[in-house]
């Protein structure tokens, strides 16, 4: 492939791992691949109480420029945040951006101010009565029970059990800070969004909801949960090889 690299960002309580099914497929269709382990995730090690949505704007951003030409960013769930702050301050740095499930911050709004916004009736959603906080508010996770019925819904069940069984504490000052970012910026980045129909973490409702808001340039969807990396892995690479050859040309 004469394509831009493929920088798979993961989303919160994940790392880097919950892409290999995608990398082995969309690197034997020969792409560049790149998974990062955001800070405080998989094999990036610092304390939880250090970690903000700075560290991971720019984390990314130097693995960016480390890279001989600008690359496809695709954003899973919580990177959406970090990756459109990212985004907007560099966008020299990317030849587009594939969201799937994602979180779509407008200016100034944090993950906890959109996780706010999708509640209907006032009521949490599911994925805030799941949570669970530590003592001193500086990370979180869900509730063991709630692990597989949320985010693997649809994975096969053996699956879903290794999946959940590499869940891992989340910084929560990612998740509770404000991007701060200028939208126009955004304009002549090339944007996509899979949405994902049988979602529990982010529903399909509040997906659109934000799309509306934020806007994309190419809309898609996929009948998955979550994690459509582990639920329909070949799916979703030939969704991203497509959308990546649609940017190349």
């Amino acid at each position: 492939m004469n394509s831009p690299p493929l920088i798979l960002v993961h989303g919160a309580w994940h790392d880097s791992r919950c892409w290999a099914l995608i990398a082995e497929i969309l690197g034997d269709a020969g792409a560049e691949i790149h998974r990062p382990d955001l800070p405080g995730h998989g094999k990036n090690i610092l304390p939880l109480n250090r970690i903000t949505l700075e560290c991971y704007t720019k984390h990314l951003e130097l693995l960016l420029e480390s890279l001989a030409v600008p690359a496809i960013v695709v954003a899973h769930s919580m990177s959406g945040i970090a990756v459109t702050q990212l985004a907007s301050r560099k966008p020299h740095l990317i030849a587009g951006i594939i969201y799937i499930s994602a979180y779509l911050p407008l200016p100034g709004e944090s993950l906890f101010d959109l996780m706010a916004l999708n509640r209907e009736d006032g009521e949490a959603t599911l994925v805030e009565h799941a949570l669970r906080m530590s003592t001193d508010k500086r990370s979180c996770t869900v509730e063991h029970e709630s692990i597989i019925p949320l985010f693997y819904n649809e994975c096969p069940d053996e699956l879903a059990r290794q999946s959940a069984a590499m869940f891992s504490p989340q910084a929560t000052l990612p998740l509770s800070s404000r991007t701060k970012y200028q939208s126009e910026n955004l304009v002549s980045i090339p944007s996509s969004y899979i949405c994902c129909t049988q979602d529990r973490v982010l529903p399909l409702q509040h997906q659109r909801h934000m799309i509306k808001r934020f806007g994309c340039k190419t809309l898609l969807q996929i009948e998955a949960d979550h994690s459509p990396f582990y639920c329909v892995p070949e799916l979703l690479s030939k969704m991203l090889l497509a959308t990546v050859s649609q940017a190349d040309s």
